[in-house]
């Protein structure tokens, strides 16, 4: 996801992935994000 546009479908991860290239996410900044996202103006929905 990126501030001030609209989620894609090519913004969903695998959350069970394993392997050598995994970065782990911990909940609070992936919540602190989501709620800036939130409040992010985003341009008018395309489709």
């Amino acid at each position: 996801m990126v501030l001030g546009e609209h989620a894609r479908i090519s913004d969903l991860v695998e959350i069970f992935s394993e392997g050598a290239d995994i970065i782990p996410a911990y909940v609070e900044p992936q919540k602190a994000f989501f709620e800036e996202w939130l409040a992010t103006p985003k341009p008018p929905y395309t489709g």
